[in-house]
Order: structure tokens, then sequence, then C-alpha cells
């Protein structure tokens, strides 16, 4: 897909601005052309009029949602995808807490993930939108793994910094069987992931995101679980992070990077940018950040 933005259009953070339309070459890929007005244009350009009683930010949001009918991208995660309900190329598709889809990278690795079967448990009207060929799944798995379930299953790491009230480590033992090295839960997690990715994308003809992970937050409140200090936790996250991102490069899947953009110093999260101090959630209104770096891979890829 391919996005042009004329000159006298709008600013945009994504599109590649032209002058005239000429600039455009023809091609097989969907491509589509923002203007003031409408064109005389190829029949297989789409264009999409500017609205000049909106903001840009609203234009931006508009042009998404007109070409999520073309191509559009289905979510999936734990609660840190929820904001995907306020990006218009985005079909929300969150799973909750509730259901009995995976919302670890753990579990999703080990269990699968039926993506059509998914969207029908949302509900909400998520299951007229099956996923197209060409369309994106975007995953948002790992943020748990990081906080709470890694460190856990590592041997060596005794009188651990915990919150996990009403598990004793006992009844944890007998989830996990035996605990290994580090290199070890951290290879087979990403292993089983990106596995489960490639499966899903032969499976359903569709290409493939996964978002940045949330970096550790230094003051977590209850009732979020973790496992570890911050600075075990943030030292485990730059250790699983530069792995899981390396591996996603070599099998073509494509990170949206957020996060890197909202980091402290000590690259903790700015609380600046998260829904309050002690939360580990991006604030909704922020949702922009991530509404531009979907756009900037998928109108190139």
């Amino acid at each position: 897909m391919r996005v042009y933005f004329l000159e006298d259009s709008i600013q945009n953070p994504w599109g590649t601005r032209i002058k005239t339309i000429n600039e455009i070459k023809s091609s097989n890929e969907l491509t589509f052309l923002i203007t003031n007005e409408k064109i005389e244009a190829q029949n297989e350009i789409k264009q999409i009029i500017i609205d000049k009683n909106l903001s840009i930010n609203e234009n931006l949001d508009e042009i998404c949602k007109q070409i999520r009918e073309y191509e559009s991208v289905h979510t999936f995660g734990d609660s840190h995808s929820i904001i995907t309900h306020k990006v218009n190329i985005c079909r929300e598709n969150w799973l909750g807490f509730n259901t009995s889809y995976p919302l670890t990278m753990n579990r999703f690795g080990l269990e699968g993930l039926n993506l059509h079967e998914c969207i029908k448990v949302m509900g909400n009207g998520h299951e007229n939108f099956p996923i197209r060929e060409n369309d994106w799944a975007m995953y948002y798995y790992g943020e748990i793994d990081v906080r709470y379930l890694i460190l856990r299953q590592v041997e060596g790491l005794e009188n651990l910094e915990t919150n996990y009230p009403g598990e004793t480590e006992e009844m944890w033992m007998k989830k996990i069987k035996h605990k290994r090295p580090l290199s070890d839960v951290i290879d087979t997690l990403i292993y089983n992931y990106i596995d489960q990715i490639k499966k899903n994308e032969q499976t359903f003809k569709c290409k493939s995101l996964i978002s940045y992970l949330a970096p550790p937050a230094r003051n977590i409140q209850p009732p979020n679980l973790y496992t570890g200090s911050f600075e075990q936790r943030m030292e485990l996250y730059d250790i699983f992070t530069k792995k899981l991102y390396h591996n996603c490069e070599l099998n073509g899947i494509k990170v949206v990077s957020v996060y890197d953009k909202i980091i402290n110093e000590d690259k903790s999260a700015n609380f600046d940018f998260i829904k309050k101090e002690g939360d580990i959630h991006l604030n909704m209104e922020y949702y922009f950040l991530i509404r531009d770096a979907i756009m900037k891979i998928i109108i190139t890829n």
C-alpha cells in the first residue's frame, strides 16, 4: 500500500508528500491520494478528500478510517492493546481476562491462537470483520511475561521481591515443574511466539506486527503482579527485547515502536504518558503515537 499527500493538503507524519499527481508511479499496489478536492486521476488511485473543518489530527484519523475499508490491522493481546480502539486503522480485539484465550506470550506460543475465533468471542460487531488476505495481525504480548512470569522460572534466583498474593512457591512449582537458566526460558518463549505468528500468517494470509513492549514501571501499584526489583526487571527487559526484536527482524515481522519515545533517562516509563503513577498503560490521549507508528510501517509494506 502507498499513501501520497498532495503538497497543499495537510501536514502528515507518515505519507509521501508530492507536488503533482504525476509523481505517483504506476503500480499494482493499493494507492491512496490525499487531496483538498477531487482531481482527474488514474482509476486505480483512491482519493481521500480532506475536511477543512477538521484539525490535522482529526483528518489523519478519518484517512485511517477510510483506508481500513481496504486494509486493516486486527489487534490481539493483553490490556495494553485496549488503546487501539481509538486507532482508526485498527479493528480492536482485546482479549479480556475472562476469556479462555492466551493473555501472555507464554500461553500464546504454547496454546496457539485462532484469530477468527477470537474475533467472534469479542463480539461488539468485530465478528463482522474477519481477517482478509493482506490484512495485518498485530500482537500485544510480553509485558506480563517480563513483569511477572519470566524471573519466577529462572534457577538460582532466590528471595526475589514479589507481589503475587494467594500463590505460594509450592503452587508455582507445580505449574512449571522445574526452573531453568534465563537464556533457556527466553529462547523458548521467543521461539514459540514467533513460530505461532508465522503459522497464523500461513493460515490467514495476513501480515504481522508486534507492539514494542511497555517498559518496566519503577513504582507498580497493586493489584499488578511483579517479580524482581525494578533493576532486575529492567535488566531482563533489555535482554529480552533485544533478542525478541532481532528474531522478529530475521522472520520479517515488523515492530511497532512507541514506548522508546516515552521513557525516562533510566529507561523506565515516563509517567507524563501513563494513565497514572504506578500504572503500566499508555494514556489514551496518546493513541496517535501508535496510529502514526503503524501507518509508517503499513504504507511501505
